[in-house]
């Protein structure tokens, strides 16, 4: 029996903060972005249009953490593979869907990042709500 994912968790290789957020935008700028994740959801300007929309069509809710915001939290375990995506189960439970490796692939395309989401919830046996 496949279990109902009730949320996708993403954890960004970046810390939070206002200052954080200027190198960020930065980073973006000159091209040296270090975070896969950071840059198929985000561009200079804000979140991406086609991640919202992507979103959307997901039709989960989708929270976001930063490394510094993940330490002594259960999300912590998932620390050495950032950026990441997790999915975590109506029952509770959290399976690592895309580590940094497979973001890299994505090529900053948030379409490709939904793909990859989608085909490692069915390799996983995980069902979105609206199956």
């Amino acid at each position: 029996m496949k279990s109902r994912i009730a949320r996708l968790i993403l954890i960004y290789n970046a810390d939070s903060g206002k200052w954080n957020t200027l190198v960020d935008i930065a980073r973006k700028l000159l091209s040296i972005d270090e975070c896969d994740l950071c840059s198929i959801t985000y561009g200079a300007l804000g979140e991406k249009r086609e991640w919202k929309d992507c979103k959307e069509e997901l039709a989960l809710r989708v929270d976001t953490f930063h490394r510094d915001e993940i330490r002594g939290t259960s999300l912590e375990q998932f620390s050495t593979s950032l950026p990441s995506v997790i999915a975590e189960t109506e029952e509770g439970k959290m399976a690592l869907l895309l580590s940094n490796e497979e973001l890299a692939t994505c090529h900053g395309s948030p379409s490709d990042l939904k793909g990859k989401i989608l085909q490692s919830a069915a390799e996983k046996d995980l069902e979105f709500p609206q199956e």
